[in-house]
């Protein structure tokens, strides 16, 4: 069997499994199989999501499956960033996942450019023996500034980027659209509920603006 057949068949399988019932799937040459989770959120996607993803049911970052939802399936705790610093929002992901060693969340926030915010809310991973462990979320931009206007300091080329990336302008500067994945680790054990809490921002700049938190997938790692 040639190299090349066996890299496409592996392929197509795993791309079968992340589309059956699913949301199971075995990534290849890691201790860990991946569970993806459907969210029931409360936002579209909206015109730069659909840029970011082009009419993709399964998006690989870093190795790691995420299940996008498409409408409504979106957790966005405010559309935008906010000066209502007092707000909170909670939403629950239901997951029942036996030997679960951490979860991968993908996402992004707004305003914390050029803020130097430490956290933007939290996760509650809850398990059947009654425990809670608490993850702390600290999401980027949406949106990655790559230069510097000419009124400043001069130009500064951008970096080259990945294929594919889809560039915007914020305030006059050259920007890269930006989704963070963050992991949260924890000892192995049956997962019974994730909760989305956006709680009040932490770090510099937080008593002016209140980053929301934009969940787009929520996947959990299990030991084989």
């Amino acid at each position: 069997m040639s190299s090349r057949f066996y890299v496409s068949r592996v392929l197509a399988i795993f791309a079968i499994s992340c589309f059956c019932a699913g949301a199971q799937a075995e990534w290849v040459g890691t201790n860990i199989d991946f569970t993806l989770n459907r969210i029931n959120g409360n936002a579209n996607f909206d015109e730069n999501d659909i840029f970011v993803f082009p009419h993709r049911d399964v998006y690989v970052r870093g190795g790691v499956p995420f299940y996008l939802h498409g409408q409504n399936g979106v957790i966005k705790t405010q559309p935008a960033a906010s000066n209502e610093v007092d707000t909170s929002f909670e939403a629950d992901v239901t997951s029942t996942v036996p030997n679960a060693v951490g979860v991968f969340l993908l996402g992004a926030t707004d305003g914390t450019f050029p803020n130097n915010v430490t956290s933007v809310g939290h996760v509650e991973y809850s398990f059947d023996n009654g425990t809670t462990v608490i993850g702390n979320i600290e999401f980027s931009d949406h949106y990655v500034i790559k230069e510097l206007t000419s009124a400043t300091l001069g130009v500064e080329p951008a970096n080259e980027s990945p294929k594919g990336t889809i560039y915007t302008t914020v305030d006059g500067h050259l920007a890269e659209y930006n989704l963070t994945v963050i992991y949260h680790s924890f000892p192995e054990g049956t997962l019974t509920g994730v909760k989305i809490v956006d709680t009040p921002d932490e770090g510099e700049g937080s008593d002016t603006v209140n980053a929301p938190v934009w969940i787009y997938g929520v996947t959990v790692a299990r030991k084989k």
